[in-house]
């Protein structure tokens, strides 16, 4: 996808990348370095907005990325118990 077609996405509301493999989920406006998106082959690559990301969450079918999503992130959920 080109850089355009991104930033049209994201005017959508689709601001959040699921990696459909892992079903990882990363917040496209809060990127860091640990992130690595961009090893994330295209074929699972999924632009969903915030409130399916949530919906998702909540059912425990995606988890949040480690790096910008650490609030959504079942591990440092783990950790701070």
């Amino acid at each position: 996808m080109g850089k355009r077609w991104i930033k049209f996405i994201k005017w959508l509301g689709y601001s959040y990348l699921m990696n459909t493999r892992s079903n990882e989920v990363h917040d496209t406006n809060n990127t860091r370095r640990g992130c690595r998106m961009s090893t994330i082959a295209s074929k699972n690559k999924k632009y969903i907005t915030q409130k399916k990301f949530l919906k998702l969450h909540a059912e425990q079918k995606v988890d949040g990325c480690r790096w910008c999503l650490r609030k959504f992130n079942k591990a440092e959920q783990l950790q701070s118990r």
